[in-house]
């Protein structure tokens, strides 16, 4: 997410929580401006960093499709976390380890990045973010699947971690070999 410096950018956070809050609400521009420009502490960022001058249409046609549409995506990702956290928790109730809950919110993230890879044209581009997000996966991944090969035989409080042995079929051999990820991302 690029770095925004426009007017409504440099206003507190607080104020733009509030604004996108109205947008999403449906409020109309002219409510909103109204309601921007009249707030003294709106009024003072704008004396002091924009010469005086008031909020326009355009600035909040341009915080739309920037600042807003970053606090949606963020809005819906914190609820996509709240929804796996709420249906994580009979997991946790049957034993099941804290990393791989956290695993699964880490995964709702990497989802969401995957997602807006649709909106990148550059076909480099999208290669790269691509192969940094499987990246990041395959770490995910790996740290789960080694979580699980410890296992905690003795009581809370004493150090007596064993590690499994790995069953004979999971050698590196035996998998099965990966599909061309990037032909298949390249031609999206």
């Amino acid at each position: 997410m690029k770095t925004r410096t426009r007017k409504i950018a440099r206003l507190p956070k607080k104020i733009r929580d509030e604004l996108n809050r109205r947008l999403q609400n449906g409020n109309l521009g002219s409510e909103v401006l109204a309601w921007l420009n009249d707030l003294p502490s709106v009024r003072r960022v704008l004396r002091k960093q924009f010469a005086d001058q008031p909020i326009t249409e355009q600035n909040l046609c341009h915080w739309r499709k920037g600042g807003y549409a970053d606090w949606l995506r963020h809005q819906e990702t914190q609820a996509n976390i709240s929804w796996m956290i709420e249906r994580s928790d009979d997991v946790d109730q049957n034993g099941q380890f804290l990393c791989e809950r956290l695993a699964r919110i880490l995964t709702v993230e990497l989802a969401q990045h995957t997602h807006e890879l649709d909106g990148v044209r550059n076909r480099k581009e999208r290669w790269k973010q691509f192969r940094e997000i499987s990246t990041e996966l395959s770490r995910l991944r790996y740290g789960t699947h080694y979580a699980r090969l410890w296992i905690y035989p003795g009581n809370v409080g004493t150090d007596s971690w064993k590690m499994k042995k790995p069953k004979p079929n999971s050698s590196a051999g035996n998998r099965p070999k990966a599909p061309n990820l990037r032909r298949n991302i390249l031609s999206a």
